[in-house]
């Protein structure tokens, strides 16, 4: 059984300027053996339960009904046992019968977050950090809220306030998080180092400081950190997703599968388990088949994460070569047209690594210009090309790569010298004008061109995973609860 921290009740009787010894509440007499004449401050704090703690409560509101402490009090157990309604409306009362203590807006606020009102969360945090400035654990929640709603810019401030007035170990893990957001690796790792320092067992800094080193590239070391949040925690399916990615970009297959799957086990009654997270973990599964040669289950679990995540632009691209490899070119012309719709110029610029590798793969000279836009001029052509460019106008060619001697009128930056109004791969294309489709260009985009390498598995290393980006935002609101004293 849970032993109730001190804090929150201190905090409580300190703010409302009571004594917490021989608390007196003015009442009439006592009912259903509750007694007028009990510190029910002291009673809930010695409660082994919240259960228990809240019979004590019931007794604090039953013998003293016009307290906005003993509502107030009732509101705390309300909330650290997860009813969250119940608790705004004791803080509601409590505010209601003392509208000049702002006390309760604390406790509110924090209701208001775990239901995912952070609007109103913000409102309740800022209010009262205007009377209590020196609060720390305010500035947390504060910063919390403005995370969710993805103002990690605000959140950091708030953050690093609370840190200001307090070293806690959630203070650093949570200002790591919107710096993560805020693509800032560096200042995250140093966070999160600091913050294991302060709490060894700190879960979620494991978990984030893995997530820092996926994105460095430094895969042993984000597998260290994932082991080690499984020793701290071992039923969150969201460490298992992201070990198992990791494991894949390894190459350590039987491993990743293993925890891939052991996320479908979990999912069968953990409240923890997202859409964002089982969209992940059907993709990494998916393109662990594929590029095992396993095409049908690879079809079959990218189909499964498409429809949890359908804008998944890295989804359709690599479902597109499950199909190719089927040799469902039909399927795979319209994933890989699927693909470029969701590609967002971000997009683009991510995958100029990959692009030039597969440049390189051709034997060509990589020809991305200074926007990331033009994807594949690799080659020297002696003919006229109308097969397929579509960066007229725009400077975006997504296929052309020859070196072509005449007119070119489609925006490409293989210093050409003759007509180009398409999407050649080398080699003197003399077609006639005929446009090979959008097959080959979305090909080329996604760093395939003519269709003869297969993309290396660290390509996927720039699709966003959802589960870290958006799941994260809101995820933790219930488990949150106590994770911090109040100061």
């Amino acid at each position: 059984m849970k032993r109730i921290g001190y804090g929150i009740l201190l905090f409580i009787a300190v703010l409302a300027c009571l004594p917490l010894d021989g608390v007196s509440f003015a009442s009439p007499p006592a009912q259903d053996g509750c007694d007028p004449n009990l510190d029910y401050v002291a009673a809930v704090q010695e409660a082994e339960t919240w259960e228990a703690a809240l019979e004590m409560a019931n007794c604090a509101v039953e013998v003293a009904p016009d307290s906005n402490i003993s509502y107030l009090l009732r509101g705390v157990v309300y909330q650290e046992l997860g009813d969250d309604e119940a608790a705004i409306a004791d803080v509601d009362m409590a505010l209601q019968l003392n509208p000049d203590d702002v006390t309760p807006l604390f406790v509110r606020g924090k209701s208001y977050q775990y239901l995912g009102d952070d609007e109103a969360a913000i409102a309740d945090f800022n209010t009262y950090l205007g009377a209590y400035p020196d609060d720390s654990e305010a500035y947390y929640f504060l910063g919390l809220s403005l995370q969710y709603m993805g103002d990690d810019a605000a959140a950091v401030e708030a953050f690093s306030a609370a840190i200001d007035l307090a070293e806690d170990s959630y203070y650093f893990t949570y200002r790591a998080l919107s710096e993560l957001y805020l693509d800032d690796p560096d200042a995250a790792l140093a966070d999160l180092d600091y913050a294991l320092e302060l709490d060894p067992d700190n879960y979620w800094a494991y978990v984030y400081r893995g997530v820092v080193y996926q994105e460095l590239g430094q895969d042993e070391d984000a597998l260290a950190d994932f082991n080690q949040a499984v020793e701290v925690n071992d039923l969150d399916p969201l460490v298992y997703t992201l070990r198992g990615e990791t494991l894949f970009y390894l190459e350590r297959d039987e491993e990743a599968l293993a925890d891939l799957n052991y996320v479908f086990e979990l999912a069968e009654d953990s409240e923890l388990v997202t859409d964002e997270i089982m969209a992940d973990t059907y993709f990494y599964r998916g393109s662990l088949y594929y590029y095992t040669g396993e095409y049908d289950l690879a079809e079959d679990d990218l189909s499964q994460s498409l429809e949890l995540n359908p804008e998944d632009e890295w989804g359709y691209a690599v479902r597109g070569e499950t199909y190719e490899a089927l040799g469902e070119d039909e399927l795979a012309q319209q994933d890989y047209e699927s693909a470029s719709e969701y590609a967002d110029e971000e997009d683009a610029d991510l995958l100029g690594e990959y692009l030039e590798e597969s440049a390189d793969d051709e034997g060509g000279e990589d020809v991305l210009d200074d926007s990331g836009e033009d994807l594949g001029d690799t080659g020297e052509d002696t003919g006229e090309d109308t097969s397929g460019d579509t960066g007229e106008d725009t400077g975006e060619d997504l296929g052309d790569t020859g070196e072509d001697t005449g007119e070119d009128t489609s925006g490409d930056t293989g210093g050409d010298t003759g007509e180009d109004t398409g999407g050649d791969t080398g080699g003197g294309d003399e077609s006639g004008g005929e446009e090979t489709g959008r097959l080959d260009m979305v090909k080329a985009f996604y760093g395939k061109p003519a269709m003869q390498t297969t993309p290396t598995r660290s390509t996927l290393r720039n699709r966003t995973n959802a589960s870290v980006r958006d799941s994260s935002r809101g995820r933790n609101r219930g488990s949150l609860r106590g994770t911090t004293t109040v100061q």
